[in-house]
């Protein structure tokens, strides 16, 4: 059983837009805040009342979000990655999000 629903966010010129790969679950945002936001709703709705093992899922599985983003030469130099968060879904619907232990860093570009 997966422990955790994996979600992609991608720009498609004017929306936010977030898609889930383990549950038929997509929506959108104008801004990147709304737009995580409404997933982490709309998962919550999506699982509420249901057995999350008919989905594959543990009981209380966390929500990984993933952003795909365009880089531009000056952004791969300048990057700094924020740390992943990882959001726990409880039976009741309530979400709780927590910091990933672990954090990546991009090697430096040689020039």
């Amino acid at each position: 059983m997966e422990k955790t629903v994996k979600a992609l966010i991608y720009f498609d010129g004017q929306y936010y837009c977030a898609k889930c790969f383990e549950i038929d679950v997509f929506t959108q945002g104008k801004t990147l805040d709304e737009a995580i936001k409404n997933l982490k709703e709309a998962v919550a709705l999506h699982l509420e009342g249901v057995n999350p093992a008919d989905y594959g899922l543990s009981k209380n599985p966390t929500l990984l979000i993933m952003m795909e983003e365009e880089l531009t030469r000056s952004m791969i130099i300048k990057h700094q990655p924020r740390r992943p968060h990882r959001t726990n879904l409880t039976e009741t619907g309530s979400l709780r999000c927590t910091k990933s232990d672990s954090e990546r860093s991009l090697p430096t570009p040689r020039r």
